[in-house]
């Protein structure tokens, strides 16, 4: 009896994966053809507009930040060089504040990068989404031509891998610039940090003693009655001490943006296993599916075109500044 079973489902295979991929040239196997499921491909346009939704918020000031930070980082090193503190304290900020100008230039650098990749990612995720559209609007438009219904499921389902597999695979390289500049960012941080405690160590001018220290005589030493030379000085250490702040709040928005994209990237990979194990497969008809591709094409070029904007303004204020 068992054996009867196996034989039967055996035919039953060769019948549904062989011979019925041949329906298009013979109609009316497609009868006898099971319908095949269409994956839920709505869900994962959807998935993709609400990771856009959360890339444009990408603060398009950081590079112009870390070059600011960096500018003073050198004028303050040339400071600190000349000064009188201790002879050991200063060769260390020196050496830390120098391997500090490296770190903010690679996060410059990497910043920009990142913001490139977002608008990448923006248009990318509008392309694939428009191509899987296409795709299911002429499904819509041959529902009632001669085609098999499980030709076109097949022509479907094709189109749903190649859109899973495009979107996956951006999302795997802007997840791997974002972590790189996170852990810029935690180099930066952690330098911050160190040569803050060597500052405090060597008791030099912070932004705290600055008053006091207007008429102490090291700070006459340094500076001698130039008053624009201390109107910079204490501009360039506000500008660091905003630049800790900054690098704290870009960590965190790095941080959390890692943490959506891994979570694209999963939900992406649970779709496809879905897929493959039809768990996922959709009773939503074709034209709905349309329907719901074409509001996540609308919303993703709406956020595209935003990001693009903001980031042109962002230009032209560094180009006029």
């Amino acid at each position: 009896m068992f054996a009867v079973i196996l034989i039967s489902l055996s035919c039953y295979y060769i019948y549904t994966k062989g011979v019925c991929q041949y329906d298009h040239a013979l109609p009316m196997l497609d009868t006898f053809c099971p319908v095949l499921p269409i994956p839920s491909v709505s869900k994962l346009a959807e998935r993709s507009v609400i990771l856009a939704d959360s890339l444009i918020t990408a603060d398009v000031k950081a590079p112009s930040r870390f070059v600011q930070a960096k500018i003073s980082l050198i004028e303050l090193r040339m400071r600190i060089l000349y000064s009188d503190i201790d002879e050991k304290v200063k060769n260390e900020l020196g050496d830390q504040m120098h391997q500090l100008k490296d770190l903010i230039q690679d996060g410059a650098d990497k910043s920009t990068s990142l913001l490139v990749s977002f608008t990448s990612t923006l248009d990318k995720l509008r392309m694939y989404t428009k191509f899987a559209l296409e795709e299911f609007s002429q499904a819509t438009s041959q529902q009632k031509s001669d085609q098999s219904k499980s030709s076109m499921a097949r022509k479907l389902i094709k189109s749903y891998e190649q859109y899973l597999s495009s979107v996956s695979s951006q999302i795997t390289r802007i997840l791997h610039d974002a972590q790189r500049t996170s852990a810029i960012l935690e180099g930066i941080k952690a330098k911050l940090e160190t040569i803050q405690e060597l500052n405090l160590h060597g008791e030099y001018i912070s932004l705290t003693k600055i008053d006091e220290l207007k008429n102490d005589w090291f700070w006459n030493h340094i500076f001698g009655s130039n008053k624009r030379d201390i109107t910079k000085h204490e501009r360039n250490l506000r500008i660091l001490a905003e630049f800790m702040k900054f690098v704290n709040t870009a960590l965190e928005n790095a941080n959390v943006i890692i943490t959506k994209l891994k979570k694209f990237k999963n939900d992406a990979e649970n779709l496809e296993q879905a897929e493959l194990l039809l768990e996922e497969a959709s009773d939503i008809p074709i034209h709905r599916h349309a329907h719901l591709l074409d509001t996540a094409l609308e919303r993703l070029s709406a956020a595209s075109t935003a990001f693009e904007a903001k980031m042109h303004r962002e230009i032209q204020s560094d180009e006029t500044s």
